[in-house]
């Protein structure tokens, strides 16, 4: 049982579907951005997707290098995120 129901969550195209869904969930909100995959070099071993430039958070909340009000601003993107996601499920 504990087989059938982690094989599906092993195939990387069903992550590739993911964020094909999020793209299409977020498509009209500039904040938030997500890779694209490539489908013709995606398989179920290997997700290749597009590369986003930027920073990673923790590069973003380094000492010094951002104000507490952009911290701030970047917590509450993530946080309305998370609950759109978690509502659309």
């Amino acid at each position: 049982q504990f087989r059938d129901i982690m094989l599906p969550q092993l195939d990387l195209r069903v992550e590739a579907n993911n964020l094909r869904r999020f793209m299409r969930d977020f498509e009209n909100d500039p904040s938030v951005e997500f890779p694209t995959p490539i489908e013709d070099l995606t398989s179920a071993n290997v997700l290749v997707e597009s590369f986003i430039h930027g920073e990673t958070i923790l590069e973003f909340c380094e000492d010094g290098k951002r104000t507490m009000k952009e911290r701030e601003v970047l917590a509450k993107i993530g946080l309305e995120t998370v609950m759109k996601r978690t509502m659309k499920e």
